[in-house]
């Protein structure tokens, strides 16, 4: 009834008219888009996602040694990529792409807590069990929270390269201060933030770091050849640290 008493004026011949009336391609394309905008949207994005993935897998820079730091200071990231640039001086071109690429992995242990501590041990476990960072710079700290965690034979002697008993007190053989590393004798940082002294700013993060190697024995990668080879490279990195030795010199 409520229609009628609308349409009293009207003609039935104009409602069928009205009623019938095909929309126009501007409506229909507008009506279309009004009803799905958001499928063809969400459908571009989820598109772009996958792409972004795939660029980043292919494209990304495969490191040819991965080191943790780990210290109980901050490391600004300019202060990084100068001590990865000057390790890199003395490594190989593993993966044959023509360059040598060292990539640190900054992790903080034993000096964070709540969830900031849990996703850092997530990522150390992750690092440990993959034998992915084979050598390892620490300081003091760091290096004796790490200690009763994994063992101190989770470390070689930097004199005969062979795992040291789990029960050492004495961590001197697992570490070199550094002090010995030669090869950073001329080393000097840029504090790209606060330009204090080059020389000052140096000695603070550095002069507290030691240089450690792990082994990859009695690990799920011991007969690994691949692991095994980036052991053997990993220390030959670690010898050109302490001896200041330069890859050049070595093939001479």
């Amino acid at each position: 009834m409520a229609r009628e008493r609308y349409l009293v004026d009207v003609e039935p011949s104009q409602i069928r008219s009205e009623e019938k009336r095909e929309l126009t391609a501007k409506e229909k394309r507008k009506n279309f888009w009004y009803y799905n905008k958001w499928k063809f949207l969400v459908g571009a994005l989820l598109i772009a996602l996958v792409v972004y993935f795939i660029v980043s897998v292919v494209m990304r820079v495969k490191p040819d040694y991965e080191i943790a730091l780990m210290t109980s200071g901050g490391f600004s990231d300019p202060a990084i990529e100068q001590l990865e640039s000057k390790l890199s001086t003395l490594g190989e071109d593993r993966n044959g792409d023509g360059k040598v690429i060292v990539q640190i992995n900054k992790y903080s242990f034993g000096n964070s807590s709540g969830q900031t501590a849990m996703v850092d041990t997530a990522k150390i476990v992750a690092d440990l069990d993959a034998c992915q960072s084979m050598i390892f710079i620490t300081d003091t700290v760091s290096l004796d929270n790490l200690i009763p965690s994994v063992g101190s034979s989770f470390f070689v002697d930097l004199e005969t390269w062979d795992p040291v008993p789990d029960n050492l007190n004495d961590l001197t053989p697992i570490r070199a201060p550094y002090p010995e590393w030669k090869a950073f004798e001329d080393f000097r940082l840029d504090d790209v933030y606060f330009h204090t002294d080059s020389d000052e700013y140096t000695e603070k993060l550095m002069g507290r770091l030691r240089i450690s190697l792990r082994t990859i024995v009695d690990t799920r990668h011991e007969d690994s050849k691949s692991k095994q080879e980036y052991f053997e490279a990993s220390k030959t990195l670690v010898e050109r640290v302490l001896s200041g030795e330069m890859p050049s010199e070595k093939t001479e």
